[in-house]
């Protein structure tokens, strides 16, 4: 019998926070409105002189870390960045600080309903969030160079504008480390050292991690490494990338896509385009996506897990909002809205191509 995964969710509030706190050296200083408050373990190394007034704590009923130079997140991430390993491993080591459940039946039934009631805002406050400083490892989009000192071509062969890659903070960093995958304890092969793209999310004005978008994937990387990777506690299924400004954009529609590269390209268009970080899109981003009242544009990639995405967007957006769906763009498997950046005329296509799609969903025809 297969052993049920070991998920952090599932024990985070059984966590003996003492013992936490003494396995990653803390040594609260004084216990301030429900917080055990010391000096900051500086994991991230961004305090230039350490940590000498105590701007780190631990909320002892939320089980999130903040500190006002790193920024915060959950135990999970701070686990992550003390044993410098995946999600898997940390999580693994964090579970041996839960302890037994002691309460009776009617004090676990009690704590049970609280919990339900308070589940929806617990698991906000739980977000993680980071100072933008931990930003500066990598360099800037807009003047990147690779190892051999050759400026990056990869943003303007994909139509992200310098405008866009300034204002979404885009990022490069040339020799990225990937920790390997650990199986059975061990990892399963060397840790990976390679180029990638980074784009910073921010959420409510935070930031709340990045996504790394791998170079030459399949060619030059590992099995192992997907093609995206993201930073540990990843909001990914309750966010939606660039949300906090396609909302807020004058714009009757929203295009709604897959990726994070494609979402630049649209904005570098004047087009508001979020995605849902892959085709897996979740009950809680399409509940964000019922706030865009004039409707959205379901843009697909051309593959399977492209016909789920609309599928399953389409069958409970509908019930709320105005919903037009694309056709999928006819350049190849897995092809997207920004690959008629490879074609000779990459906007008449693209504004041809939405065109064609709000006039026929105008007819009925989706």
């Amino acid at each position: 019998m297969s052993r049920h995964k070991l998920e952090y969710k599932d024990f985070v509030d059984a966590i003996d926070l003492d013992a936490f706190e003494e396995a990653i050296n803390f040594e609260p200083l004084e216990h301030r409105a429900g917080e055990d408050v010391g000096y900051c373990p500086d994991l991230w190394s961004l305090h230039k002189h350490g940590d000498t007034t105590g701007k780190f704590a631990i909320n002892r009923e939320k089980r999130v870390y903040h500190c006002f130079v790193c920024g915060g997140g959950t135990l999970l991430s701070l686990a992550m960045e003390f044993c410098h390993s995946d999600e898997e491993t940390a999580t693994e080591w964090l579970h041996q600080f839960a302890h037994g459940d002691t309460r009776t039946d009617t004090e676990f039934v009690d704590d049970f309903m609280k919990l339900l009631d308070d589940y929806a805002e617990k698991k906000g406050d739980r977000m993680p969030y980071f100072n933008e400083h931990v930003l500066k490892q990598f360099d800037p989009a807009y003047h990147a160079l690779d190892l051999d000192g050759n400026p990056i071509s990869w943003y303007e062969e994909r139509g992200i504008s310098e405008e866009i890659q300034q204002a979404y903070r885009l990022c490069y960093g040339a020799n990225h480390k990937k920790v390997a995958p650990i199986r059975g304890g061990e990892k399963i092969a060397e840790d990976y050292f390679g180029p990638c793209i980074v784009f910073p999310h921010f959420w409510e004005g935070r930031l709340v991690g990045w996504q790394h978008r791998w170079l030459n994937h399949g060619k030059g990387t590992p099995k192992w490494l997907p093609k995206y990777t993201n930073t540990s506690d990843f909001p990914k299924t309750q966010t939606i990338y660039n949300y906090d400004r396609a909302i807020k954009h004058p714009a009757n529609r929203v295009v709604v896509v897959e990726s994070g590269p494609t979402v630049g390209f649209l904005e570098s268009m004047k087009i508001p385009a979020v995605c849902a970080f892959g085709s897996g899109i979740t009950e809680g981003q399409l509940r964000l996506l019922r706030r865009f009242q004039d409707g959205v544009i379901l843009a697909p990639d051309n593959d399977e897990p492209g016909t789920k995405f609309v599928t399953v967007g389409r069958a409970y957006l509908e019930r709320y909002i105005d919903v037009t769906v694309l056709k999928p763009v006819e350049l190849g498997e897995g092809a997207d809205l920004g690959d008629y950046m490879k074609t000779d005329d990459p906007v008449g296509n693209l504004y041809d191509h939405l065109e064609t799609a709000i006039e026929d969903a105008v007819f009925g025809i989706f």
